[in-house]
């Protein structure tokens, strides 16, 4: 952590997590079936791109967000599934994000913190305090195309993220090199 440093780490560090057998289906996509059930009423923020740089964010239960995302499976049966480029899309998916589900569900059960990543100090400043419940354990769903903007993680910390299903392509700068985005009229 101290030379601040992206690693990637292999497929070994969530293998033995019941999420990647309960969140995850035999032919290796999601088990919607699963989520639906297990948690289908609780509700977390979906967020929905507008343009090239306004998201609006709306609360949504887990089961119609699962519906959504197998509707949008559904219209794309004849295209490659979780394949790029976007613009085959007639809009950007909604992706849920920031869903805390280790706080809303109780559970650490689906997943145990890598030995590496057991020093959590800002999850343990939010669990020493008696006068707010919060917690930065986040899981974000999205379907094929759906994206998180351009951000730096929360207090600039040390975040460390795994991905159970699909695809997920990072974009990673070094501090000040994002200023030369600015320059660039990107679009999604």
């Amino acid at each position: 952590m101290e030379s601040n440093v992206p690693c990637i780490f292999g497929e070994w560090i969530s293998k033995n997590w019941p999420s990647r057998s309960l969140w995850i289906s035999d032919n290796a996509s999601i088990n919607f079936e699963y989520l639906e059930d297990k948690f289908g009423k609780l509700t977390a923020s979906v967020s929905k791109f507008i343009d090239d740089s306004n998201f609006d964010c709306y609360e949504q239960d887990i089961y119609s967000f699962c519906q959504y995302w197998k509707s949008l499976i559904s219209a794309r049966v004849e295209k490659e599934f979780d394949k790029f480029p976007t613009q085959d899309f007639t809009e950007v998916p909604h992706y849920l994000k920031d869903w805390h589900f280790a706080k809303c569900t109780f559970s650490d059960s689906v997943y145990f913190v890598p030995d590496i990543f057991q020093d959590d100090w800002l999850n343990r400043y939010w669990q020493a305090r008696d006068d707010s419940v919060d917690d930065y354990k986040f899981s974000y769903f999205g379907p094929a195309g759906s994206f998180t903007p351009f951000h730096a993680d929360v207090f600039r910390s040390f975040s460390w993220s795994v991905n159970l299903c699909g695809l997920k392509k990072w974009l990673i700068l070094y501090p000040g090199e994002e200023l030369k985005l600015e320059k660039l009229e990107l679009k999604y």
